[in-house]
């Protein structure tokens, strides 16, 4: 059984309709692997793939991959708006500031502050592109208390100030608008 998020109500229900490999994603291909042959074991009497491993395979128990820093995810996307303090995140998580500090590096690639705000800004574009808003809200409306700070890491981010950034996507979108209105209202046929 393949699954998204662990619940121990999912396992229960899982084990007792006899359903031995209860595999959470994102699992490795080789946790793959290791199920398929298991499975294709079981049904043909242990002939198929057999190895030295004397446990049995219904018995053997293969690690779940899961993020442990997933809560802080989470988080980020709900409350991104918000002040947010790593050793918060991390008390979500079950963990000291310094241990979530490694871990979410690990499976991020990536600080927790480097991620959150990347995150902020990604949210910034999303905003940016809509041609009704103003720019010097963007900055609170995404987590940031100080516009010029906003400034500055957007354009480290994205490359362009968040007003340059906004200019060309709101002149697309109203380019688009305008054409969408056209097209509609002369039949959808081209002047000529």
């Amino acid at each position: 059984m393949l699954t998204e998020q662990h619940s121990e109500a999912l396992a229960v229900w899982a084990l007792r309709n006899r359903i031995w490999d209860y595999l959470v994603k994102p699992l490795t291909p080789l946790d793959l692997r290791r199920s398929v042959e298991n499975s294709l074991s079981m049904r043909y009497g242990g002939q198929y793939g057999q190895r030295d491993n004397p446990i049995p395979p219904d018995l053997r128990f293969y690690k779940l991959h899961r993020k442990v820093t997933l809560p802080a995810e989470y988080f980020v996307e709900n409350h991104y708006h918000e002040k947010i303090y790593e050793e918060h995140v991390a008390q979500l998580c079950g963990m000291k500031t310094c241990v979530f500090s490694r871990a979410f590096k690990k499976e991020h690639g990536t600080t927790f502050r480097r991620y959150l705000l990347e995150y902020r800004i990604s949210k910034a574009r999303e905003l940016l592109r809509r041609p009704e808003v103003l720019v010097r809200d963007i900055a609170y409306t995404v987590g940031f208390r100080d516009p010029s700070y906003f400034t500055r890491i957007f354009r480290r981010i994205v490359g362009v100030s968040p007003l340059r950034y906004h200019e060309r996507h709101a002149e697309c979108e109203g380019n688009r608008k305008n054409l969408h209105h056209r097209d509609h209202h002369s039949g959808g046929y081209p002047n000529r």
